[in-house]
């Protein structure tokens, strides 16, 4: 099947395996991963099994070439086509396909019944610890992240902040 035939098959988690490999320039599924955790745990989740199964349906389709070792651990290997490029820069340019989404345990049990002032500190306290995640992060890394990583981490920043004030407010209120 040609490469350019496959792209309706492409989903985020492709996209997001696409863009990792193309910024490491190759990558096994657990440099991904690994790469995932740090780079994109405050603002996208993936699931871990998706980092060894993603990259093998995307080399399927073409966008992605890989060699697996042939003795010890056989690890695979990932490398960006030219093909894949394409695909990648045409998802980066066009508009995003879908609305903010968010699952929140928290959230989801307060519409079910339980007590907001309840739930409020421990949310309040994990949401805090992620802020300090980011800071931390994006002190460790600000000097090497683009304009728009760093962008995406003063969202996240401020999002999560926004998460604490919320919090602190139902932890003082009878409603939401």
């Amino acid at each position: 099947m040609p490469a350019t035939a496959g792209r309706d098959a492409l989903t985020t988690p492709s996209y997001i395996v696409l863009g990792l490999i193309k910024a490491l320039g190759q990558a096994t599924p657990y440099e991904l991963k690994a790469a995932s955790a740090v780079a994109l745990s405050n603002f996208w989740e993936v699931r871990h099994a998706q980092y060894y199964s993603e990259p093998d349906r995307v080399a399927a389709l073409g966008f992605l070439t890989m060699e697996q070792e042939q003795t010890g651990r056989r690890r695979k290997t990932y490398r960006i086509t030219p093909e894949g490029e394409a695909a990648f820069s045409e998802w980066l340019a066009a508009p995003a396909a879908s609305a903010m989404e968010f699952r929140d345990e928290a959230l989801l049990k307060i519409w079910f019944g339980a007590d907001p002032a309840a739930m409020a500190v421990t949310e309040m306290e994990r949401h805090a610890a992620q802020a300090e995640a980011v800071e931390a992060a994006y002190e460790a890394f600000g000097p090497v992240l683009s304009e728009g990583q760093k962008r995406v981490m003063q969202i996240g920043l401020a999002l999560q902040r926004e998460w604490v004030k919320q919090w602190k407010a139902a932890a003082n209120s009878d409603t939401l």
